[in-house]
């Protein structure tokens, strides 16, 4: 039997809270009438859309490939808000994963963020599959506890709509070069995916 599913995605958000656009253009009380685009509050409302409409052909995932951090001045407070994850929790994203720009503030920092997230509620499953985060360095203690409590994780196996989904994520070769942490280490790409695929495919 023939079943469909919908993967709404979003990448390189780089805590872009509020909308770009001509600030003197912005008329954030009413709608449609400047050039102001995207903003998280524009995403809310475009996943639920697209959820409803969606949602009749089958189950819907909505994934982030990474870099949902830095870029706007509202990354520079991801240590003490955790506002990226948080948002992303509440607008019902199932994952994440990290990219470069997550260890911009260290893997201390990125610990910090993630932490305070995880502690206001709900944030999507934080999927880093070729991380290796087990070096002795006070640095790594936040994201080991995250690991071990399963906010970090490899991999996630959904049931959703009558289908399993078995979702990872792998930081990729290019992004492992501009990372700049140097006590996260990270497995080749490729061959993670392929040990990734046989995991998520067991019963």
């Amino acid at each position: 039997m023939k079943k469909t599913f919908t993967i709404l995605h979003t990448n390189d958000m780089h805590s872009s809270f509020i909308g770009m656009g001509p600030s003197a253009d912005y008329t954030p009380f009413t709608l449609n009438d400047d050039a102001t685009r995207g903003g998280y509050a524009r995403l809310a409302a475009l996943i639920v859309k697209r959820m409803e409409a969606q949602s009749v052909q089958g189950p819907v995932l909505i994934l982030d490939a990474g870099d949902y951090s830095m870029g706007t001045p509202f990354g520079a407070a991801t240590r003490e808000i955790g506002g990226e994850l948080r948002l992303m929790g509440r607008m019902g994203y199932d994952a994440t994963t990290f990219g470069n720009h997550e260890f911009d503030l260290g893997p201390d920092g990125l610990g910090k963020s993630i932490s305070t997230a995880a502690k206001a509620g709900r944030v999507p499953a934080v999927l880093a599959a070729n991380a290796n985060m087990a070096a002795n360095d006070s640095t790594l203690t936040d994201l080991q506890r995250l690991s071990k409590d399963g906010v970090i994780r490899p991999y996630l196996v959904i049931e959703r709509g009558g289908i399993r989904f078995g979702i990872f994520g792998v930081l990729g070769k290019e992004a492992i070069i501009y990372t700049s942490s140097g006590v996260v280490t990270f497995a080749d790409a490729n061959e993670t995916a392929k040990e990734m695929t046989q995991i998520s495919l067991l019963p």
